[in-house]
């Protein structure tokens, strides 16, 4: 029923846990050519997933406007709020973009991908840089589960009726079935939230980290070639085949820059929304843990949710940097390609001239750097994510006087 992406040659890819996530909250692509009963399907899930988020939003909101006066309950309830408007956000964005995501897949595992066959060390390299990804999900689903469990345990050992936060719905819970209910579908929206992230971060961290490596290949390769160039014999011949050699590195640069920008338009509503909220949900957890009894379940709760929360600002912000350094270096490896050697050697005056402007266009055509944002915004990179986490603790000193 869903996309299976799959190298050139045909071979499934195994998909990390975190992306394998996405099916589990109907974000995944579905196959080529979807039967009508497929979509059907997909749109009944996707359906029942935002009516469940709706749902809690409407008693946050009515528990938020019922306690306005009691500054620690209604920043408890706004930190909920902030949360739900973050994800149904860029929940629904993705569901929307499903074949936009896919596109993007296909040309990923086409194009930019780097099989352990082809390249075992890159392949590892890229693999180590986006390692942190699998703590972040980890603490994230973590955090979610300590929300959880404290509620269902109470529920059956002393027939409570907590819930995982602050909400109030406009129908009792002391009926045992609805309260069931009711846990079921906070238990499933926390659940798809927690997956979503871990899911959407890890994304993104091989698109950045594989198309880095490309560049990164593709600089390598420019500069052992020039060397193997300058022992030709024949040097009327030199600069013509050094040309050639630049004009598909000009070629393969444009398609990954392309790639770039595809990540761009198909993520930029998620930078947008993710840096909006950062400092706000930030500044209310961080207020929320500073007034909880130090040790308690919630307070283990809240602390677990800031550092999520700030682990993924900084992963964030460093895949973002990355792409700046990398990109950064461009119209230098085009400079540093040893090219004035082979314009030394060679004898050819008009295949020389080529050359020479053919470096100096890319020399100023690859000058900026490409950075990732949020419709122009917010700028994705390591010094937003730490201006961010500032502006949040401003914020929550601002919010202390309050109290």
């Amino acid at each position: 029923m869903y996309y299976q992406p799959t190298l050139p040659d045909g071979t499934p890819i195994t998909l990390p846990w975190q992306l394998r996530s996405f099916f589990s909250n109907v974000l995944w692509p579905l196959q080529d050519n979807p039967t009508p009963k497929m979509k059907r399907i997909d749109n009944i899930f996707v359906g029942f997933t935002f009516f469940s988020f709706l749902l809690a939003v409407e008693a946050a909101i009515v528990f938020f406007i019922n306690n306005l006066s009691d500054i620690f309950l209604s920043t408890e309830a706004f930190s909920n709020l902030v949360t739900y408007n973050d994800v149904i956000l860029r929940l629904f964005n993705m569901a929307w973009q499903k074949n936009a995501l896919k596109k993007l897949l296909k040309k990923f595992y086409a194009e930019i991908y780097v099989d352990e066959k082809e390249n075992s060390e890159i392949h590892k390299k890229v693999q180590k840089i986006i390692g942190p990804i699998n703590i972040y999900a980890w603490v994230y689903i973590t955090s979610f589960l300590t929300f959880v469990i404290g509620p269902i345990i109470a529920a059956f050992l002393y027939n409570t009726r907590l819930l995982p936060h602050k909400l109030e719905f406009h129908f009792s819970l002391e009926n045992p079935f609805v309260y069931a209910w009711i846990m079921a579908q906070l238990t499933y929206n926390g659940l798809c939230a927690s997956l979503f992230v871990g899911g959407e971060i890890c994304l993104l961290g091989n698109f950045v980290g594989y198309l880095c490596a490309r560049f990164e290949m593709m600089q390598e390769e420019l500069e052992e070639i020039d060397d193997f160039l300058i022992s030709v014999n024949d040097s009327s011949k030199l600069a013509g085949k050094f040309l050639k050699i630049v004009d598909k590195c000009i070629a393969r640069t444009n398609k990954l820059i392309e790639f770039a920008e595809e990540i761009q338009k198909v993520f930029s509503f998620q930078f947008f929304v993710m840096t909006a909220h950062s400092t706000l949900m930030l500044c209310v957890v961080i207020f929320q843990t500073s007034i909880l009894d130090f040790g308690s379940a919630k307070f283990i709760s809240y602390v677990l949710w800031m550092v999520a929360k700030v682990f993924e600002l900084i992963i964030l912000g460093g895949l973002g940097s990355r792409l700046i350094t990398t990109t950064n270096n461009i119209s230098s490896m085009f400079y540093h390609c040893n090219w004035e050697q082979i314009v030394f050697r060679s004898t050819n005056r008009k295949d020389n001239i080529i050359l020479m402007k053919k470096i100096n266009a890319a020399i100023l055509i690859y000058h900026n750097q490409i950075k990732l944002n949020g419709f122009g915004f917010f700028s994705i990179s390591l010094e937003q994510a730490a201006s961010l986490i500032q502006g949040a603790g401003s914020y929550f000193t601002v919010l202390q006087t309050f109290s």
